[in-house]
């Protein structure tokens, strides 16, 4: 096996012939030009393997998720149309996530593509009774979101007791999203037998129901809440547990990614990369093209 030492570019191996590629990045940068120069170098690398492989990966560099998944889809969409795929590739399509990525611009982004996602909350195995016996399931003691029924013809909401609540901003924004923000009547709380039940302080003066819509004013958020709750959502989320934990343990484990060995955003990533080239093409080597 002959190897090659690569720095900043990647060496497309002659026919025939075994390579083993390593890529060196050299951090002695002798001023702001030489330093432009070689990350632009890292970043027509990373496009490289990028596109040598046909997938969609980034080291995101940040705990939340709520607005990773259009890119994602995006990306994957991209690749796809390379190798000759429609753009209506991912419509009907499945998609499980966990709940780290329940967020309105992603469930939103999901409907646009018109993919089956199912994205539960955090509170969804409160409200499972399948996980009582689990160690630390802690059932609601305080009426939910979902307790509450919607009147769609006078815009309001009506509490366990009957009682109404309206609108009390029809078109607010919220970091840039649209807010929708009802409120029960201070009178109508301060006599209700469900107090206890309904507010989460004791000296709360009346109930609020605030959430995050989508560009039609629909609480999309919560229509994901009851469809991970029905029969079908029951039945297609736990798969996701089997599809990507694996993914995790083989490079993690297997390939034993525990840290990064880089700096900066651009090296991670195409380290990352390479990760999951070796993970796809070890797949394909064993169970084959899909």
């Amino acid at each position: 096996m002959q190897e090659c030492i690569v720095y900043g570019h990647v060496v497309q191996p002659a026919s025939g012939s075994q390579h083993h590629c390593r890529f060196c990045i050299d951090d002695d940068f002798s001023g702001p030009s030489a330093r432009e120069r070689q990350i632009d170098k890292l970043q027509k690398q990373a496009a490289r393997i990028e596109s040598f492989l046909k997938q969609n990966g980034e080291a995101i560099g940040k705990g939340l998720d709520n607005a990773n998944l259009p890119p994602v889809i995006d990306g994957a969409k991209e690749n796809l149309e390379r190798i000759g795929k429609g753009k209506d590739y991912f419509k009907g399509k499945v998609l499980t996530a966990d709940s780290s990525y329940h967020s309105v611009t992603n469930i939103a982004k999901c409907s646009e593509e018109k993919i089956d996602a199912y994205i539960p909350d955090n509170k969804f195995r409160n409200r499972d009774k399948r996980f009582a016996s689990r160690l630390g399931y802690r059932p609601r003691s305080k009426f939910s979101f979902a307790d509450f029924k919607y009147d769609g013809d006078k815009d309001e909401y009506i509490c366990p007791n009957g009682k109404h609540l309206k609108p009390l901003v029809k078109s607010g924004r919220h970091k840039g999203k649209l807010l929708r923000v009802y409120r029960c009547s201070e009178n109508d709380c301060q006599r209700c037998d469900l107090r206890a039940k309904c507010l989460r302080y004791k000296d709360a003066k009346c109930r609020h129901l605030t959430y995050y819509a989508d560009a039609k004013g629909k609480n999309i958020s919560q229509a994901m809440v009851k469809k991970i709750q029905t029969q079908r959502g029951h039945k297609i989320y736990p798969q996701r547990i089997a599809i990507v934990e694996p993914v995790f343990a083989n490079i993690r484990v297997h390939k034993r990614l525990d840290k990064f060995s880089l700096r900066g955003k651009i090296k991670v990533n195409i380290q990352w990369l390479l990760y999951c080239m070796v993970h796809n093409i070890e797949k394909i080597a064993k169970y084959g093209f899909a």
